[in-house]
């Protein structure tokens, strides 16, 4: 009886050391550039075929000046029916996110709304996006295989 109890406060620790080193990998900072996370990602996720495009386009695309953040990497195409696309963004203050992670799902869903009942390829692989915040990055991801995108941006942090 007295070693169940012992197994039950040890089990309950290790889950609270657990949520707790959950927690802080959530608000950790990385040093990491968005320019060497953003390639590692668009390798893992087979995006390389995207052209990287600089400040201007972030600021046409997303309606957000490219100097409030410290750092991106935009990778897009030129094809009007190729949702495709990968943002990294570097933020100067992981409080910063809230209007970049507002401004990147109202852009899903107006492409969303664009493709919806002609492009069933697009619409899917927009319906699958993946928008992370952790620490002072923010990735987003339009891609075939948005788990891998995941996977690669967590490890180059």
């Amino acid at each position: 009886m007295k070693t169940l109890r012992i197994k039950e406060i040890l089990c309950v620790a290790v889950l609270l050391l657990f949520v707790l080193a959950m927690i802080g990998q959530k608000g950790r900072v990385s040093d990491a550039s968005a320019a060497e996370v953003g390639k590692a990602v668009s390798a893992a996720a087979g995006l390389e075929q995207l052209e990287v495009r600089g400040g201007k386009a972030f600021q046409k695309e997303f309606g957000l000046d490219p100097q409030q953040f410290d750092g991106g990497y935009y990778a897009a195409s030129d094809d009007v029916m190729e949702v495709r696309e990968l943002l990294v963004v570097r933020l100067k203050d992981s409080g910063d996110a809230s209007s970049l992670l507002d401004a990147l799902r109202q852009r899903v869903e107006r492409r969303i709304v664009l493709f919806e009942g002609y492009a069933a390829e697009q619409t899917a692989l927009l319906k699958s996006y993946k928008l992370i915040q952790r620490g002072n990055f923010v990735l987003f991801a339009v891609c075939d295989t948005p788990s891998d995108a995941v996977r690669a941006f967590r490890a180059a942090l």
